[in-house]
C-alpha cells in the first residue's frame, strides 16, 4: 500500500511550469499548503492556481504553452507530458473549476493541450483560444487556429478563428459555432491580459 502512495506523491511533485507574472491576488494550492502567486514560483502537476476579484496570472509550460488566468478563477493541474515515447502520452489536461483562462498553445513541441470544465472538454494543438466555466455553462471563443469542443454527451463540435460556442451541462450541443459579437471577444480577451 505504501508504494502507489509514494508514486502518486512523486509525481505530483514534477515541475511542468512556472508564474511568469502575476497582478492581484492569487495563490497556488499544493497539498496542504497555500503559497502566494509570484513570478518564479514553480508550478508541479496537481497544484491548484486561484485567483481573486484583482488577480491575474500567467503559466509558462515546459512544452512552451502559455496560460493565463483571469480573475476569480481556479484552475487544476491534472496531467502533464511534453514529450512522445512514453507509457502515457495523453495531452497535457487542466481542469478549469469556474472562471476564465486563455490557452496559447505552441505549433511545435507541444503534445496539444486538452481544458476541461463540468460542461465540456476543449482539445488543441496549435491554437489560442479563451475558455469560461461559469455554474452549468462553458463558453469558448478561439481567437486563432482550430479547437474541438465535445460535451458530457460526447457531442462534439470544431470551431476556428473568431468562432464561439456556449455549452451548457446536460444540454444538446449547439449544431454550429457562431461568429461572436467584436464587444464580446474584446471582453473575453481584456479579462485574460496582463496590464
Amino acid at each position: 500500500m505504501a508504494l502507489p502512495a509514494f508514486g502518486q506523491s512523486a509525481a505530483a511533485q514534477e515541475v511542468v511550469a512556472h508564474i511568469d507574472a502575476v497582478t492581484g491576488q492569487a495563490f497556488v494550492n499544493r497539498d496542504a499548503d497555500r503559497l502566494a502567486a509570484e513570478a518564479g514560483l514553480k508550478v508541479h502537476r496537481l497544484d491548484e492556481v486561484m485567483t481573486y476579484g484583482d488577480g491575474r496570472l500567467r503559466l509558462n509550460f515546459r512544452d512552451g504553452t502559455v496560460i493565463t488566468v483571469g480573475p476569480n478563477s481556479r484552475v487544476l493541474v491534472q496531467h502533464y507530458l511534453d514529450t512522445l515515447g512514453g507509457a502515457d502520452s495523453r495531452a497535457p489536461l487542466l481542469t478549469l473549476v469556474v472562471g476564465i483562462l486563455r490557452a496559447a498553445v505552441p505549433k511545435i513541441g507541444s503534445l496539444g493541450w486538452s481544458v476541461q470544465t463540468r460542461a465540456a472538454v476543449a482539445s488543441s494543438r496549435s491554437t489560442e483560444w479563451i475558455m469560461e466555466a461559469r455554474g452549468e455553462t462553458t463558453s469558448l471563443v478561439v481567437i486563432a487556429g482550430r479547437v474541438d469542443v465535445m460535451n458530457g454527451a460526447g457531442e462534439a463540435l470544431r470551431l476556428t478563428g473568431g468562432e464561439g460556442v456556449d455549452i451548457t451541462l446536460d444540454a444538446l450541443m449547439p449544431a454550429t459555432a457562431s461568429r461572436w459579437a467584436a464587444a464580446r471577444v474584446i471582453a473575453f480577451a481584456e479579462r485574460t491580459s496582463l496590464r
